[in-house]
């Protein structure tokens, strides 16, 4: 985050989180560190959360409501920057996942354990942060922008008709569902895990070109399984540049040194994730599966008949973060009564 001009005694940033599922969690406030960053986790829970100055109002009967008091994050903090919002979200986030964690782990009794997992994107369905002076950035999940009656009147439309073109008829190739999985992996916070994912994907994908450039040079299918296999040190460079080479195509490094860099640097990040003790961050894998991307589609421009399918669209969730001002109107009160402070009630 960037220096800000926030005096010394600006006050903690406080964020809220409304998390699907009623997360059974021992009381207290537990503090956590991420990324060396204080983070205060408590929890709560309630029916809804209520705004009528912001006019919405959120069913959280179904979910766990924590309030993550960011204590580092207070001198460089600012409400105007969306970039240090998505941060204080995907921190709160991190924070609520290695305290679900560290449950997990000291739980000696009970059965709700196994059924808690680490949290990401979209397990929330409302987030919020208490900026100055009444200004707030908050989201809402679209996964819950109708309201029950306006879901089931659409889910009603149309619901004798059996569809022509469904998945039964035109089902996904296994390759797009491998690739939706990882960017599912990433909304769900296990950032790592995309990452292998979608590494392990790449490797087969390049081994599979590369074994039809082979069959075009004549080998037999005994004599190329055990050539590939063979290729066990900076297998991923030879299968992009040295063997595409030997088989008559343009090498990843010919074709773009700037992607052939960076994915020299994601092998290297595969080897410190599967060698070590590394785990990347959102940004981290995003970046990695984007080199990761350019490279299929690369792949997908063989020469050798070998077909690398077309993948939908990707999107990992992006919340769209608003900024709302105050300070707010009064509501009407009644007998001189002081009116409640204009922030979003939990009831």
């Amino acid at each position: 985050m960037t220096e800000s001009n926030q005096p010394d005694d600006f006050p903690d940033v406080i964020a809220r989180l409304a998390l699907i599922g009623r997360h059974t969690m021992m009381p207290g406030i537990k503090p956590v560190l991420v990324d060396g960053r204080t983070i205060l986790v408590a929890h709560a829970y309630a029916p809804k959360i209520v705004d009528e100055f912001r006019n919405f109002e959120i069913d959280t009967e179904d979910c766990t409501i924590f309030t993550l008091t960011h204590r580092d994050a207070k001198k460089n903090f600012d409400v105007e920057n969306v970039h240090q919002s998505r941060q204080i979200l995907d921190d709160s986030l991190k924070a609520v996942s290695e305290s679900l964690l560290w449950e997990r782990a000291h739980e000696k009794t009970g059965n709700a354990s196994p059924f808690q997992r680490r949290v990401g994107r979209v397990d929330a369905k409302f987030f919020s942060i208490d900026g100055p002076e009444g200004s707030d950035v908050v989201w809402r999940n679209p996964g819950y922008q109708f309201t029950l009656d306006a879901m089931s009147l659409m889910a009603g439309f149309m619901s004798n008709m059996i569809m022509s073109n469904g998945p039964a008829a035109n089902p996904l190739p296994a390759d797009s569902k491998r690739m939706m999985s990882a960017i599912d992996l990433v909304n769900l916070g296990f950032f790592t895990e995309a990452f292998v994912a979608g590494f392990a994907l790449l490797d087969d994908l390049a081994q599979r070109v590369i074994a039809g450039g082979l069959d075009m040079k004549g080998l037999g299918q005994k004599e190329k399984t055990e050539f590939l296999r063979a290729v066990k040190e900076n297998r991923l460079n030879h299968f992009l540049n040295t063997l595409t080479k030997l088989c008559d195509w343009v090498g990843l490094k010919e074709h773009d040194s700037n992607l052939n860099g960076r994915i020299a640097k994601v092998n290297s990040l595969r080897n410190s994730v599967m060698h070590g003790d590394r785990e990347l961050s959102r940004v981290e894998c995003l970046d990695a599966l984007d080199a990761i991307l350019g490279t299929i589609a690369y792949l997908r421009g063989n020469p050798f008949s070998v077909e690398v399918v077309d993948f939908p669209p990707l999107r990992p969730a992006d919340p769209q973060l608003i900024r709302v001002t105050g300070p707010f109107p009064d509501p009407p009160q009644e007998d001189g009564a002081e009116s409640d402070q204009a922030k979003p009630e939990v009831k």
